[in-house]
């Protein structure tokens, strides 16, 4: 990462430098059309084309202002594109922190976990590039969720202290499948939570469908390592605390 930051403020004097040069170059943009056997210059200038002669000195400020040009857009795009991996490693950076904000937690928390285990929780790939700009919901782990559903899912684990991934990469015979949450229980069982919010629609409702075959597929079943709920359930706050209660809070 520093030698991509070094780069990047090279890049970004480079820039200046041609941005400053740029300003004394005349005006127009020169324009080079083969005639014949040879080649004839124009300044194109506020609309108008004008001939110019190719010994006129204003031929070489106005190609060396075309040239400046291409390199400012090369070097503004190289700069962008840094600044944007800077931003994603940034928002990167956060999230770790607020999951270790998670582990900080768990040294008063009911339910203990082993250093191994609290290890995992920065182990997991996350799906991170997966409609980033649809996770409006932040809770209070400090991390963004899709929906207030899964909000009140992932406050409830972490007032619980239980140990959990938002939207993990879980490969599944060579597929690749993001759940809502993997959580790591206090016995070190993994269990997958799918909250399924918008099973009005058909094209949810099937690859929902889809999902929970390959879950079953793959040892993920409902009732013993695989949760499953709906909007109806979280309507009722008592059911979704007794499925913590009863289904992760074991030892």
């Amino acid at each position: 990462m520093g030698a991509l930051k070094r780069l990047h403020a090279a890049a970004t004097r480079h820039l200046a430098e041609i941005e400053k040069e740029l300003k004394t170059m005349p005006e127009g943009n020169l324009h080079i059309k083969k005639r014949g056997h040879g080649y004839s210059c124009y300044n194109y200038e506020k609309g108008i084309q004008r001939s110019i002669s190719s010994k006129d000195k204003k031929v070489e400020r106005l190609g060396r202002k075309r040239f400046l040009e291409r390199d400012a857009t090369f070097f503004r795009t190289v700069c962008e594109s840094l600044e944007r991996l800077f931003a994603k490693v940034e928002d990167n950076r956060k999230d770790t922190a607020t999951h270790t904000g998670l582990i900080d937690m768990f040294g008063e928390a009911r339910m203990k976990y082993t250093r191994e285990q609290l290890a995992w929780l920065t182990s997991v790939q996350t799906a991170d590039n997966l409609r980033p700009e649809e996770k409006k919901y932040r809770t209070r782990s400090g991390i963004r969720v899709r929906s207030m559903s899964e909000r009140y899912i992932a406050d409830i684990l972490y007032d619980f202290g239980i140990l959990f991934i938002y939207e993990p990469e879980l490969i599944l015979g060579g597929e690749t499948f993001v759940p809502d949450f993997v959580i790591l229980r206090p016995d070190g069982e993994i269990i997958i939570w799918e909250h399924f919010g918008l099973t009005s629609i058909e094209e949810y409702r099937q690859r929902m469908e889809y999902k929970l075959a390959k879950y079953r597929e793959y040892g993920f079943y409902q009732h013993t390592n695989l949760i499953c709920t709906y909007e109806d359930d979280i309507e009722d706050k008592a059911r979704i605390e007794a499925i913590v209660k009863e289904r992760l809070c074991r030892i």
